[in-house]
């Protein structure tokens, strides 16, 4: 822990055990928090209710959730300098760390009521986490572990909506394997599908924890940039680029080419889900257009199209 100071940074961690409530908040706002939090089975929702109503009782900047075993990652407001952080275990599992962040230091009475407020949170979590895994099994590609289609579709919905509602930036990438059929002409489907394996796993390698990435069909897929903007989502589109185009791939002595074209597009207030997946097809068109193994912006308020 820093020094007491306010100028200087504050960085605390505790663990919170399943206790039940706490008598530091008033009856009220505990009824008020325990009804909003059984109001959805997503976790980023729930993390999004908690935070309002959190920040009403103790003023915070920003809340940072964080699950490493299942690789889950949240932001909500903006982090700053002084961080309390909670790990939260029920019973014997764990269920990932929450930070509070703020520019100025938590004084204890403020921890305790956090506290209170975060044993209300506990069993939301873990009902939760518990349905995130029921459904994901419904919601991945057979072949690639990618989400499917209908994955990409409830994550498009739940990220316009909170981007709008936090004023984010959001950026889809859409990626195309060059020239595919030709290695399943020459090479075989079986030797087809290894191939599309291996361009997922070095995606989800040079993607942030924050990122997902689905099937949209074939050999095309979709990777959902949270709160990033245009730079960001080209240097990352970029990045992955690079890694599928360093992948040694053989076919017995023959090496198999492996580079793609990728679209990015930036979302804008007027998109609805099929516009905004219009416009990232658009930009992936014009990849290909302009000589493949490139990464291409669609315009933005800010850009005009480019192609790197």
């Amino acid at each position: 822990m820093a020094s007491n100071g306010t100028d200087r940074p504050f960085k605390t961690t505790r663990t919170l055990k399943t206790t039940g409530p706490g008598d530091e908040t008033d009856l009220r706002v505990r009824l008020r928090l325990a009804s909003t939090l059984q109001s959805s089975l997503d976790l980023h929702t729930i993390l999004d209710l908690f935070f309002v109503e959190a920040a009403a009782v103790v003023p915070c900047d920003g809340l940072a959730y964080e699950h490493g075993a299942l690789g889950i990652e949240h932001e909500v407001g903006r982090q700053s300098v002084h961080t309390c952080s909670y790990r939260i275990i029920n019973q014997q599992d764990a269920l990932g760390t929450l930070r509070f962040a703020r520019s100025q230091r938590f004084n204890e009475r403020e921890m305790a009521l956090l506290e209170s407020l975060l044993a209300l949170l506990v069993f939301p979590v873990t009902n939760a986490l518990r349905y995130r895994s029921a459904v994901a099994a419904a919601l991945v590609d057979p072949l690639t572990g990618a989400g499917n289609q209908d994955s990409l579709d409830e994550a498009l919905r739940r990220e316009m909506d909170r981007a709008r509602r936090y004023d984010q930036c959001l950026a889809l990438a859409m990626i195309d394997l060059d020239h595919f059929k030709r290695i399943n002409d020459g090479c075989g489907h079986v030797r087809g599908d290894q191939v599309l394996c291996a361009m997922v796993d070095a995606v989800h390698e040079g993607i942030r924890g924050s990122d997902t990435v689905f099937r949209y069909g074939g050999e095309e897929f979709v990777v959902l940039l949270s709160n990033t903007n245009a730079a960001l989502a080209m240097r990352i589109s970029e990045r992955l680029r690079s890694r599928i185009e360093a992948l040694e791939l053989r076919h017995g002595s023959r090496l198999v080419t492996t580079t793609v074209s990728i679209g990015v597009a930036m979302l804008r207030p007027e998109d609805t889900i099929a516009r905004f997946l219009n416009r990232v097809d658009e930009a992936l068109y014009r990849a290909k257009s302009n000589g493949r193994n490139i990464v291409h912006l669609a315009a933005t308020a800010d850009h005009v199209g480019e192609s790197v």
